[in-house]
């Protein structure tokens, strides 16, 4: 409890949070893209779930 009071502390776990986050959003990121390659170079005949769609989709949107 004596370590949470002290400033430098916080600033410092600040750090980290924003270290984690940008990791994981980092991570997302290539997962979807990795995961719109796998689906790009499927045949079209293959039929895809709703959520790939949608996840397909969402991608185009974003670029």
């Amino acid at each position: 409890d004596e370590m949470l009071k002290k400033h430098p502390y916080k600033q410092t776990n600040l750090k980290k949070l924003i270290l984690w986050l940008v990791i994981i959003i980092g991570a997302v990121l290539l997962v979807s893209f990795l995961i719109s390659i796998f689906y790009a170079n499927l045949p079209k005949s293959t039929t895809l779930p709703v959520s790939a769609n949608t996840i397909i989709n969402s991608l185009n949107w974003w670029n």
